[in-house]
């Protein structure tokens, strides 16, 4: 499974959407993801902070966002053994 998180912070949200590869396999609904990834305070900064990087179509994506999902699942901390945190974007120039 590949989970894509986009986001950015407006009047103090979050305005996130999931795109999950596989979704008939998952077993949390989208909004119980985000909520979950949301727990990890630095996906939460990078969110905030990602659209000042302007960049074209940027995501959270990867471990970060199901390590934490898992983390929390499991009454870890969230940021428990996560050791990176991967952006990725697509610019069609």
């Amino acid at each position: 499974h590949r989970a894509h998180v986009r986001g950015g912070a407006e009047q103090q949200k979050h305005r996130l959407c999931v795109r999950l590869d596989r979704q008939g396999d998952l077993k949390i609904q989208p909004a119980q993801f985000i909520a979950d990834a949301l727990q990890n305070r630095f996906n939460r900064a990078i969110l905030e902070r990602l659209p000042s990087l302007n960049l074209p179509d940027a995501w959270l994506v990867a471990g970060c966002l199901f390590q934490t999902v898992w983390n929390v699942s499991s009454a870890r901390p969230p940021e428990t053994g996560i050791k990176d945190y991967d952006l990725f974007y697509f610019d069609p120039a």
